[in-house]
Order: structure tokens, then C-alpha cells, then sequence
């Protein structure tokens, strides 16, 4: 990278930093908390650059954001604090030499003089100057506040997406449960960069507050905890008198801090020293109760040189500074419960995790944020191949042949072998053996394409509302099909009349997942199209294909139905017979309603576990799943998943 300057200067002193000492101090920053990647910089790189943010935002989402954040903090950074008088240095030099000559916490004083002992030792030296030496110490604060958003709170968007989850339940706004989050998020980070790194956190918000026209109660909360916490001055001389301490109580005499206010802070300062990774969520949330209460909506629309704005686009608040693709991703496994919340390892409901989605912008709407849930509860039980699959077999021997020097290579001699022969007479007593590729276990797999019918009936329940067993068993044989490289064609139906089916075969998730949530009943009965299934195993070229039928109890009747001179039971069989993938039934049915409808066939009844028996006809290769409770949706998933999409155990053989 070229050493362009970028938007580090500052107005009143013409002070430069240049992006390599921008790099180094962010190098030197890492012993805080532990190093975070900082990506080098493609967009911001000049002072034009930073100037036009935040038209800049679509192109700086790719960026990582401890680079953005702190490029972007500079600015904001120079606005706010200004020229760095002697009076700050010797404010930011007495506080150095006391951590080190007074600090007994090895970690403490070793952080403290390194960063910012080495500062001053610079400008006693007369390397730098008292301005760019404040600059410098007060960048290393805010570098240390951004890698405490990574490596203490929230330290990934699953984290982050909980935190204001739980303070929404308080405000019931998203922007405002953002910016308490947030808070709380900075209050924990700041006390531990003050009490376990020796960070004069206090001297940057003393600086923060001194620049305040006027003193919200929300800012005299956020402060009066600041000053609990760390036992230093922050809020300006008459706001409140000295301060004391004895155990669990603080007490302060002041005229213009309330006694309630007293209190919400010293309720805040407990928070924050019990606040741990495990019960970030339910603290964040004992802290919205207590700051809602003071919340001014004029605070949130004043960025904070701590952090970028706190819009409902800010990574704060949503994942708009994240590609949406990587966002959804690291949201995987929010359908279930996480740990530190209520209910941990339960299936969210449907609508909170609607919700939940949509006002983290990572749902456009209702419908992506369904297709999203139910994809990931069906995620742990779609059979995964490997990402490489081994394409050939490994040679084996079959037999012994002569070796001619004139014909065969060098390396195709068998030496010891030819030496069992006696005498070596190159041509006619050397030998070589001769080798065969044999048959690789993935070519031996053909999982077959997918033919999926989910009724839509007034008697199912609407998936889009309300978790559907039977439509998330449907889902994870969609998934199961696609991770094996196969196509799936999906139909919705409810009568002969009324289905929706797609034209052909396809590898689109959302547009199969769309079929499969499609619900509108609009005839109070329910047929299964049976010649809508005849006319895609006639279009479908003779190829294996499995077919896989949700549906309740309803099913069974209508394989009594005559269509056109035959029974539905009889044209599933025609169909059965015709390919080679078999079928599955998942049906909320009891077993015996199913060993009756298919009477005149041998079945097995095969207990998968305590949770679960299926029904297998081996004629028909169909297998019948009797699925009622959720605990046997997971037991029947995972069986259909392994036999009908890895049949030979391949993922075991090759220790997936």
C-alpha cells in the first residue's frame, strides 16, 4: 500500500498520519485484547474518501469492521476532541507514571508502559510532538474499544443479533433497543479496558462530556456509572461532589444528580461487573430496563466518536455493514434457542424468529425470513457429501505379466518379484504386475432426483405461521437432494383441481421452498393430483426418482379414490414400479391406519427407536413414516436423509 494519507488531520495543529503509522499503532494496540485482523484498506485511503461517507456505505460493506469503524472514528475523532494542549498531555503523562510506579497487576502496568509509556517516551525525546502524541494515545483507546467489539461483546453477529433481541423486549423499537445495546456493550468493554488493561477510559469521556452543551440525564447516568465504576472524575466540577464507596453501596451528595438516578447507577455498575459471556443476553436486558428509562432520542442521533452512526442500517443494529450472504450465515442456528437464553436448545417459535430476522434487516420479508427457519432447522439432518468427491477408483493387482526394457517403462519393473525367477535375463525372466482401476464407492451412488407433494389443505397446518413438522421433514429431504447434486421438482396441491406445481426439475432452493410453503386452501377438501404425478414421472425421461408425499391422514383415503379406472393406490404403484428411487411417505397418520390402507402388500414394521417405528414395503421400495411428534420428525429425518440419499454409508466409509 502506497503512504497516502488518509483523513487523520487534524485542522488546528496540521498534524499527518500517515496509514503505515496508522497500521502500526493499530499493530501495537493488539496486546489490549488480543490481535484482530485489520484488512488492508481498498476504499478509505484518503482524505476525499472519508469525506464522502456515508454515500460511501454500499462500497465499504465489504470491509472489515474494525477498518472501517476506526478510519471512520478519526474523522469523528478530530472533530471532537481537537488540538491537544500541554494541560492534556500532562493530564495523560500523570496518569502513566502513576499506573506504572503504583500498579501492581503485571498485565496492567505491562500494557501501560509499553503503549503508552513508549508515547511519552517520545516526546521527552522530542521524536513527536504533544499534539501528536494525545492524538496517539487517545487512537489507541478507541482502536482498543473496536477490538473489544470482537474479542469481549458481541464478538460475532449471532451475539450481537441476541443482545438487541433482548433489549427490544424492553423498548419494543428497534433503533432505540440498538443504541442501548450498544451502550451496554460499551460500558462492558471500557470497564475492562480500565480495570484489567489499565486504559484511561475516563480522560476520553471526560473529553466527550466537556464538549456536551448540555448534560442529558442520560448522559448523567452514562457518566455517574462511568465514574462508579472506575472511582474517577468524568462529570464537570458541581455536577456532583467526591465520591464514595463501601461494598455494595454508593453514595454521593449532589445537587443535581437525583437519588433515583444515583441508584439506576449504581444498579448499572453491578451489571456491568457480573456481566460474563454466558449472561451477556440477560444482562444486556436488566441494563435496558434500568437506561430506557433515561433514553433521549437526540443522543442517538449525535454519533458518538466511539462508534458509527447508530441508524437502523448500522452494524449495531442490523447486518447492513455485512454482506448479506455472510450475514445469514453467521446467523445459522437462530431457529433454536442459544445459550443464555430462556429455553436454551428449544426451537424458537416461528413468528419471534420472523421478527427477529426481519428487524435485523437479514430478511427482505416474512417469506425469506420463513424459507430461512425452516432451512435451518433442517440444516443438522440433510445428508452432506463431501466437497470433493473422489472421482476414481484405486488400482488394484490382477496378475503377473512379462517386462521388455524395448516396450515397457522403467518403473513398471518388478525387481523383487523377478528376482524369484532366478537369473535376471531382461525380456524374459522380468516381471511386472499388471493392475486394474477398481470401483470407486461414489460411483456405486446414484442418489436420484426429487419428486416432493405437500398438502396444502384447510386440515395442515399453515407452515407460514406456525412450525410444521411434515413441512420441515419436507425440507430436509429438499436439502438432503441438493447437497447430493440432484434436482427437485415440488408440487403444492390441496385438490385434483386446486395444486400449484413447478414446470420441471430444479436446483433453485428458494423457488422449491416457495412451493413447499405455499398455503391456500380454499375448498375444504383435500385430493392428492394423481395425474399431475403421472405426467412428471412420463415427462421425466426414465431416470431414477424418489418421490416424497407430506400429508395427514387424508392420504390413505384418497389412495382409495378411482381416478379414470384405476385406484390412487394402484396408480402409486404403477408409478413405483416404473423407476428405480422408491418413495417416502411422511404422513400424520397412526400405524395401523397405514398397515390397512396398504393391506394387500409385505411390509416390515422396523422400530428406528423409542421415538419412532416406519412402515417399509419392499416391493414398492416405499417407506411410511407415521410422524406426529416432533421428537420422531428428527428420528424419521435423519433415517429417509441417510437411506434414501447416501444408501451405501458413504459418508461413514470416507469418515464424514
Amino acid at each position: 500500500m502506497n503512504n497516502k494519507i488518509i483523513a487523520i488531520k487534524n485542522e488546528q495543529s496540521r498534524n499527518l498520519l500517515s496509514i503505515d503509522e496508522y497500521n502500526k499503532l493499530w499493530r501495537l494496540t493488539g496486546p489490549l485484547l488480543g490481535n484482530v485482523s485489520l484488512r488492508q484498506p481498498t476504499v478509505l485511503r484518503t482524505e476525499q474518501d472519508l469525506k464522502k461517507y456515508p454515500e460511501m456505505q454500499d462500497e465499504i460493506g465489504g470491509i472489515s469492521i474494525p477498518t472501517k469503524d476506526t478510519y471512520i472514528n478519526v474523522q469523528k475523532f478530530q472533530k471532537a476532541f481537537g488540538p491537544f494542549t500541554q494541560d492534556d498531555w500532562n493530564e495523560i503523562k500523570k496518569w502513566i507514571e502513576n499506573e506504572i510506579d503504583t500498579n501492581r497487576d503485571p498485565k496492567k502496568t505491562t500494557v501501560t508502559r509499553n503503549l503508552l509509556g513508549g508515547i511519552a517516551e517520545q516526546v521527552n525525546s522530542g521524536t513527536i510532538s504533544i499534539e501528536k502524541a494525545g492524538f496517539q494515545v487517545y487512537m489507541i483507546m478507541l482502536m482498543g474499544h473496536e477490538i473489544g467489539h470482537h474479542k469481549w461483546i458481541p464478538y460475532d453477529l449471532k451475539t450481537l443479533i441476541l443482545i438487541v433481541d433482548s433489549v427490544y423486549k424492553v423498548t419494543e423499537d428497534q433503533d432505540k433497543a440498538a443504541y442501548i445495546a450498544n451502550v451496554y456493550e460499551d460500558l462492558v468493554i471500557n470497564d475492562r479496558l480500565f480495570s484489567e488493561r489499565g486504559v484511561p477510559m475516563h480522560l476520553l469521556y471526560e473529553k466527550m462530556t466537556d464538549e456536551k452543551s448540555n448534560i442529558s440525564p442520560f448522559w448523567q447516568l452514562y457518566m455517574r456509572t462511568c465514574e462508579l465504576l472506575w472511582q474517577q472524575s468524568i462529570l464537570p466540577e458541581g455536577k456532583k461532589e467526591v465520591l464514595t464507596f463501601s461494598e455494595d453501596l454508593f453514595k454521593a451528595q449532589s445537587t443535581d444528580i437525583s437519588p433515583e438516578l444515583e441508584c439506576d447507577a449504581a444498579l448499572l455498575v453491578k451489571i456491568i461487573r457480573d456481566s460474563q459471556p454466558r449472561n451477556y443476553i440477560i444482562k444486556a436486558k436488566e441494563a435496558a430496563e434500568i437506561i430506557n428509562k433515561y433514553y433521549d432520542p437526540q443522543e442517538n442521533s449525535n454519533p458518538s466518536p466511539l462508534d458509527s452512526d447508530m441508524s437502523s442500517g448500522n452494524k449495531k443494529s442490523s447486518a447492513g455493514a455485512v454482506a448479506k450472504d455472510a450475514a445469514k450465515k453467521a446467523a445459522e442456528g437462530m431457529s433454536r434457542k442459544q445459550e443464555g437464553e430462556n429455553g436454551y436448545g428449544a426451537v424458537r417459535e416461528l413468528p419471534e424468529y420472523q421478527g427477529l430476522m426481519r428487524r435485523m434487516n437479514l430478511a427482505d420479508d416474512t417469506i425469506e425470513a420463513t424459507i430461512m427457519y425452516y432451512l435451518d432447522l433442517a440444516s443438522p439432518y440433510a445428508v452432506q457429501f463431501p466437497s470433493v468427491p473422489r472421482w476414481h477408483g484405486a488400482e488394484v493387482m490382477e496378475g503377473v505379466a512379462g517386462w521388455d526394457p524395448s516396450q515397457d517403462p522403467i518403473e513398471r519393473l518388478d525387481l523383487p518379484l523377478s528376482l524369484q525367477q532366478g537369473i535376471i535375463i531382461p525380456g524374459y525372466t522380468t516381471l511386472q504386475r499388471e493392475y486394474v482401476e477398481g470401483l470407486d464407492t461414489k460411483e456405486t451412488i446414484e442418489p436420484p432426483d426429487l419428486l416432493i407433494y405437500t398438502d396444502a389443505s384447510g386440515s395442515m397446518t399453515n407452515p407460514n405461521k406456525k412450525l410444521s413438522p411434515l413441512t420441515l421433514a419436507g425440507t430436509i429431504a429438499v436439502e438432503s437432494a441438493l447437497n447430493s447434486s440432484k434436482q427437485v421438482r415440488a408440487c403444492n396441491y390441496e385438490t385434483q383441481q386446486n395444486y400449484v406445481a413447478m414446470d420441471g426439475m430444479s436446483d433453485n432452493r428458494n423457488e422449491i421452498m416457495k412451493y413447499l410453503l405455499n398455503y391456500n386452501p380454499r375448498q375444504g377438501s383435500t385430493e392428492f393430483p394423481f395425474q399431475d404425478l403421472v405426467e412428471a414421472y412420463d415427462n421425466y425421461n426414465n431416470e431414477p426418482v424418489h418421490l416424497v408425499v407430506i400429508s395427514d391422514g387424508d392420504f390413505l383415503s384418497d389412495l382409495r379414490a378411482n381416478i379414470e379406472g384405476k385406484t390412487g393406490l394402484q396408480i402409486l404403484e404403477e408409478m413405483l414400479l416404473s423407476r428405480k428411487g422408491g418413495g417416502t411417505l411422511f404422513l400424520n397418520s397412526d400405524t395401523n391406519g397405514i398397515i390397512t390402507a396398504f393391506k394387500d402388500f409385505a411390509y416390515e414394521k422396523i422400530e428406528i427407536s423409542n421415538k419412532l417405528t416406519k412402515i417399509y414395503i419392499p416391493d414398492l421400495k416405499l417407506t411410511i413414516y407415521p410422524v406426529q411428534h416432533w421428537n420422531g420428525l428428527e428420528a424419521a429425518a435423519a433415517d429417509m436423509s441417510q437411506a434414501t440419499y447416501d444408501p451405501y454409508g458413504y459418508k461413514n466409509m470416507v469418515g464424514y
